[in-house]
This record gives C-alpha cells, structure tokens and sequence, in this order.
C-alpha cells in the first residue's frame, strides 16, 4: 500500500508534467511519464491508454513509451486485446532496439507469463 509521502510525491509529478505539457505539448517524454503517474496514483486506465497513444502519435519509436504501454496491458490481461496489444508494443520496441537486453528480457518474460495464464485456463 503507498505511503501518504508517496502519494504526494506521485500528485506533485503529475502537477509537474501536466505544467511540461502546457510548454510543451507534444512531448513523447511528459505523456509517457504522466500516463505511468496517471495509472499509478488513479489507477486511470483508459487516461493512461490515451496519454500513451497521444506519445506515440508524436514519436511512433519512442521506446520508453512502448515499454510502459506493455506493461499497462500486461498487468491488464484481461481480453485477447489485451494480450495482442501488449506483443505489438513489445514486437516494435524489439525491431527498434533489438541489441537492448531488458527490453528483450521484458518481452520474454510477458510472453511466458501470458503462456502460463493460458495453460492455467485450459486446466
């Protein structure tokens, strides 16, 4: 469970980036970050997809986005959109920095889980 400090800390970014992005607003760095807030503090899914998609309509190989967008649907694999979503992302960030190590691991290891899930299922 978070910490009153960390909850404030977490609301003091968010101020901070919703102020980048009035400077700024097509900045793929400030909508990354303030979905991966969004989705900590509010648990605001759907505001987290939309800040997101608005970062990767700006900067398509923006990889920190592709990553934390895969993990917005990894912990949300619930449908098969889900689960085809979250391989796209991490297929894209794959083609765009094969040579990235944790990248690769991420990707291995959601593959893996999502096949233990599956198997779970069918049991």
């Amino acid at each position: 469970m978070p910490t009153v400090t960390s909850v404030i800390r977490q609301e003091s970014a968010e101020r901070l980036y919703l102020r980048a992005l009035s400077l700024e607003p097509k900045s793929p760095i400030a909508l990354c970050s303030l979905a991966s807030i969004r989705y900590a503090v509010s648990q605001d899914f759907d505001s987290a997809v939309e800040l997101y998609e608005g970062a990767l309509a700006v900067d398509p190989q923006h990889v920190p986005t592709l990553c934390n967008y895969g993990m917005l649907y990894y912990q949300h694999l619930v449908s098969f959109t889900c689960i085809v979503g979250l391989f796209y992302l991490y297929s894209r960030s794959l083609y765009l920095y094969s040579r990235s190590l944790c990248t690769a691991c991420c990707a291995i290891n959601m593959f893996r889980t999502v096949q233990n899930r599956e198997r779970e299922r069918e049991r």
